[in-house]
């Protein structure tokens, strides 16, 4: 009874250890542009985490981030959805919260590595508005 007692609370445990965070409701009724339904847009310190405050399913603001360096690379000057580790080859990186453009000094050649000893670099932009919107209170990269 004991052995099968401890199994059940392991197991149980387990699943709650193992649960993954709830995604947001995809149905919810707030608005998913970043521009009307999110406010304090901002880059963090790091350069490449936007953090803001999204109106969620209860329509309360509630805090959110998305590591940029996850949805966006450079490829020679340029940024480019659906890569990764932009902030690698960036420096400078800027938000206009009106906007939500994002721009920073990019390499335009060479290795991506983080140095920026004499090599070229042009200045890159990008819409962030254009493919992350707000579902259910999270920034989420679409």
């Amino acid at each position: 009874m004991f052995i099968s007692t401890l199994a059940a609370i392991v197991l149980l445990g387990s699943a709650v250890l193992a649960s993954p965070i709830p995604s947001p409701d995809p149905n919810c009724s707030t608005d998913r542009s970043i521009l009307k339904s999110c406010k304090e847009l901002t880059l963090d310190q790091d350069g490449h985490t936007l953090k803001a405050s999204c109106l969620d399913c209860n329509q309360a603001w509630s805090p959110t981030s998305l590591d940029l360096d996850q949805v966006l690379g450079n490829d020679h000057g340029n940024f480019v959805w659906d890569q990764k580790s932009f902030s690698l080859s960036a420096r400078d990186s800027s938000l206009n919260s009106e906007t939500a453009e994002l721009s920073a000094n990019l390499k335009t050649g060479g290795s991506y590595d983080g140095e920026f000893e004499e090599e070229p670099e042009q200045k890159g932009t990008i819409v962030l508005a254009n493919r992350i919107q707000n579902v259910g209170g999270y920034l989420t990269f679409v």
